[in-house]
């Protein structure tokens, strides 16, 4: 995978955390899986700290 694909499935993945609203990186990386092999190689392989913040972020939104 290019960075160029990485920086996009990084992207996608992040619309669909704010869309759904995602509280759990458990969820969406059962999600990952079922849905896309790129998706699961940048939850697996990259960005890791990014996205568990972005995660995290969700998660404090949703307990106001």
């Amino acid at each position: 995978m290019t960075t160029t694909n990485r920086i996009q499935v990084l992207k996608d993945i992040t619309l669909f955390v704010k869309e759904t609203h995602v509280t759990s990186f458990a969820d969406l990386t059962y999600y990952a899986i079922e849905y896309s092999d790129d998706w699961f190689d940048v939850l697996a392989n990259h960005n890791t700290l990014f996205l568990n913040k972005l995660i995290d972020s969700e998660w404090q939104k949703k307990s106001k």
